[in-house]
Formats: C-alpha cells, sequence, structure tokens
C-alpha cells in the first residue's frame, strides 16, 4: 500500500511539473460556502500548487449566498527537452451567488453560479479574458460537537473566453472545462480545508496546456450572526 502511495505521488509531482508549461488557463479553488444562516459570514485562503486564493461569503438570507474570490495565478518558467515554456501570471477576480438548502440534518445542496475576470501580465498576448461556471455541490455534515469534519462533493463546469494576439492575427478563443473536485474541512467556526481535483478540457485546448489538476489547503473562518431569543413581555 506503501509503494503505491508513493509511485501516486510520484506521478502526480511528474503531471505538475509537465502541466507548468506556460497554462493558459490554471483553475482557481472551488468557492464552497460554509454559512448556515443569514447574516453568518465567512472568510477562506487557500493555498495551491499554481494558486494563492482569497474567499468571502455572506448569507444574505437563509438559502442565498453571495461571495466574492481573489485569486493569484501563476507557474514558474520552465523547459522540457529543447524546448522552453514561459511562467504565466495572472490575477482573477469573481462574483459568486450560490443556493443552499440543508435538506437533512447532515446534508446540504448548494449551487453556486459565478463570472469573473482573468488579468493576465504573461503570457502578454492574451487579452480580454472572461469567465463563468456552474457548480452543484453536496455536503455531508460531520457529527457535530466542538470539531465538525465536513465532506463535499462537486462538480464545476467553466467556460471561458479571450482573444489570442500574435502579430498581426486577431483569434477569439472559447473554451470548456469539467471539474470534480473533492473538499473536506475539519473545524468548528476556525477551520482546516483541502481540496483535491482534476480539471478536463472538453474540447482539444487551443494552447495545448492548462493546469489538469485542483489542489489546495487552507484555512477558514465563519462568524455566525448573533441569535438574538426573543424577550417575551
Amino acid at each position: 500500500m506503501i509503494r503505491i502511495l508513493k509511485h501516486l505521488i510520484f506521478i502526480f509531482i511528474g503531471a505538475l511539473i509537465l502541466s507548468g508549461c506556460s497554462p493558459v488557463y490554471i483553475p482557481n479553488a472551488p468557492f464552497v460556502f460554509n454559512n448556515q444562516q443569514q447574516g453568518d459570514y465567512e472568510v477562506n485562503y487557500r493555498q495551491g500548487a499554481y494558486s494563492s486564493n482569497l474567499q468571502g461569503g455572506y448569507a444574505i438570507s437563509d438559502n442565498l449566498n453571495l461571495g466574492l474570490a481573489l485569486s493569484s495565478l501563476y507557474s514558474a518558467e520552465s523547459s522540457v527537452a529543447s524546448t522552453v515554456y514561459k511562467a504565466t501570471k495572472a490575477y482573477d477576480v469573481n462574483i459568486v451567488a450560490g443556493y443552499y438548502n440543508k435538506f437533512t440534518a447532515k446534508h446540504v445542496f448548494e449551487m453556486n453560479a459565478g463570472v469573473g475576470s482573468v488579468f493576465m501580465s504573461e503570457p502578454q498576448n492574451i487579452k480580454d479574458y472572461y469567465k463563468f461556471y456552474v457548480q452543484p455541490s453536496i455536503t455531508f455534515a460531520g457529527t457535530e460537537g466542538r470539531t465538525d469534519t465536513d465532506f463535499t462533493m462537486l462538480t464545476r463546469l467553466v467556460g471561458t473566453s479571450f482573444r489570442s494576439i500574435e502579430g498581426a492575427s486577431d483569434t477569439s478563443v472559447f473554451q470548456g472545462y469539467i471539474e470534480p473536485v473533492l473538499s473536506f474541512s475539519v473545524g468548528n467556526q476556525f477551520r482546516f480545508n483541502t481540496q483535491l481535483g482534476v480539471s478536463l478540457g472538453l474540447q482539444e485546448n487551443y494552447f495545448k496546456h492548462h493546469s489538469p489538476f485542483i489542489f489546495n489547503i487552507g484555512i477558514g473562518y465563519t462568524l455566525p450572526r448573533k441569535r438574538e431569543e426573543a424577550i417575551l413581555p
């Protein structure tokens, strides 16, 4: 079992190195809300292999969330054989809205949708980069008490569009991805978070390279709204 795990780790590291070859699309960390009732708000920081992610969310009602996600996306310059791949540097800004429903005591259904822009400084020929996505998920809540363990299964469907300018050529590019992800959260108000998943292109990637793995670890904090009991006369 340990030998198999070591092989999987080596394969994963090797795939990360190959996927870092100037990816034009790098997935940010999926947003999983932890709010329970209207007035709750939260903040999460997630560090991934090729992204740093700061997320904030607020429950505007008992069934609706609103969030903002800011991400720094990057890959280092690398070379394979005689080919040199330049670094990727970008910032990703997303607005997220979501419906959630705790349909049993330990199960929460969530449907998030987001729109955003990617501002790329490297490569410099990528302009007007926009993305949108929908993300259904189911969370299995752990035992209630001092420490909760939540497990979330989600699938994010992403559409991207941008212009590639190369000399006199100006090409509009549209690409889609499907991203199944497992998300874990341990803690109550203060949490340890981690996510693991894959990003699969729905058609041949225009630039041949995108980051195919989603992996991050981080921390989060949820501040519940104070529940004031009714004062009887």
